[in-house]
């Protein structure tokens, strides 16, 4: 009987995340192999191979690699200002030209939520989730 060495070999798995690895370990075979010996004065002078079965089979040490994008989600809130607006208003009591402000203007601020996707650690969307 003679073992027989596994072989290694790669793989891609389309479920496992990219970056993910996962192994399938390998197993030695065994042959079973008969020779003709030619020997003289009982010192083994010639070897020839005659024959040879396979007992068991040897099994191949898989790597498998990911190639399954990873996808992540990261909820981002930001404020910025909002301009108030100017409206005028015709005043008959005033005298031409003159303007008076009736209520001064203030500058608002908005906030808005945005869910943020990532393929693979780089931005691929944006969503609004809220605008208030």
């Amino acid at each position: 009987e003679e073992k027989v060495a596994f072989k290694e070999e790669t793989r891609v798995d389309p479920v496992l995340d990219k970056g993910q690895t996962r192994v399938e370990e390998g197993e030695e075979g065994i042959d079973e192999v008969t020779y003709e010996v030619t020997k003289v004065d009982g010192v083994e002078k010639s070897r020839k191979e005659v024959s040879r079965k396979t007992k068991k089979a040897a099994k191949n040490k898989i790597t498998y690699t990911g190639s399954k994008a990873v996808v992540t989600t990261k909820e981002v809130t930001k404020t910025e200002e909002v301009a108030f607006q100017t409206r005028e208003v015709e005043n008959a009591l005033l005298a031409e030209g003159v303007r008076r402000v009736k209520t001064a203007g203030q500058k608002g601020v908005r906030t808005i939520v945005e869910t943020v996707t990532y393929t693979d650690g780089k931005e691929t969307g944006r969503e609004v989730k809220s605008n208030t």
